[in-house]
């Protein structure tokens, strides 16, 4: 008997430390309520990017790195959205757009109901995004810039140009691109002599502005609707708007404020022309 009852005090202390140890393992009865599970904390949703983008890309072509600037409607996702290159003018750089109110222009018109695009602009230097020796805006444009928009979201191909000041040579150089479907130039600068096109013009040889010069090039633009606002009545704005058979032609009245004046009408009119061509929107 006491044999019997040594047994089961050694069975009984056996099952009380197993089940100590699997209680220790976080195993527990079938029967019990699982502990209730601590709140998830919310997660906030991420901040909507601003319609700036600014970054920096190697170009081969130009054998520097160059600065882009990237301007979109406020509001509006980058995914996908159609692109106008921009070229600024002589001593300016890819910001001025933001100077004039790109943004703003471009929020208003998308809240329109019209087709919302972006705006891309590089820092070109100052011989009017003509070629300087190993140096070649153009190539980049032509070459580069579709994988840097479409590495940040946007379009690869540009569907419009926009010059501004001298400007007006890169994008009417780059109406030759495919895709393109309409070129806009807002108070351009053309040199109509070659010691005009090398002085302020900064452009290297004189066969370098004969290539650029668009007045010897009017025939090639004009399959290209091509809208022209000038602040004042220039002879060689208005031959080209002439020969070229202008869509839209503006002469204003000068003053410090034209260009932001101009600019929602000209951005109407390459998103116009850039919506028949069928971009997604």
């Amino acid at each position: 008997m006491e044999e019997q009852v040594r047994m089961d005090r050694l069975s009984r202390r056996g099952f009380l430390v197993g089940a100590s140890g699997l209680l220790a393992a976080g195993c527990r009865p079938e029967s019990a309520e699982p502990p209730p599970r601590p709140p998830r904390a919310a997660t906030a949703a991420p901040a909507p990017a601003g319609p700036v983008t600014v970054f920096r890309a190697l170009s081969y072509a130009r054998g520097r790195d160059v600065r882009v600037v990237m301007y979109r409607p406020e509001g509006v996702d980058r995914v996908g959205l159609p692109v106008c290159l921009a070229f600024h003018g002589n001593g300016e750089d890819a910001d001025v757009f933001g100077r004039i109110g790109v943004v703003e222009a471009l929020t208003r018109l998308a809240g329109t109901g019209a087709m919302p695009f972006a705006v891309a602009a590089v820092d070109g230097g100052g011989t009017s995004w003509t070629p300087t020796g190993a140096d070649d805006p153009a190539r980049m444009l032509s070459e580069e810039v579709p994988g840097w928009l479409s590495r940040h979201g946007l379009a690869g191909t540009p569907f419009g140009a926009l010059g501004l000041g001298e400007g007006a040579y890169g994008a009417l150089r780059y109406a030759a691109n495919p895709g393109l479907a309409a070129v806009a130039v807002l108070d351009p600068t053309l040199f109509t002599t070659w010691p005009d096109a090398r002085t302020r013009g900064g452009m290297a040889t004189e066969d370098t502005w004969r290539a650029a010069d668009p007045l010897r090039r009017a025939s090639s633009l004009a399959r290209l609707p091509l809208g022209v606002w000038s602040s004042v009545e220039d002879p060689a704005t208005r031959r080209l708007a002439n020969e070229v058979k202008a869509k839209t032609v503006w002469v204003g009245d000068g003053g410090p404020g034209y260009r932001k004046q101009a600019l929602p009408e000209v951005l109407r009119f390459l998103g116009d022309h850039g919506g028949r061509v069928g971009d997604g929107y």
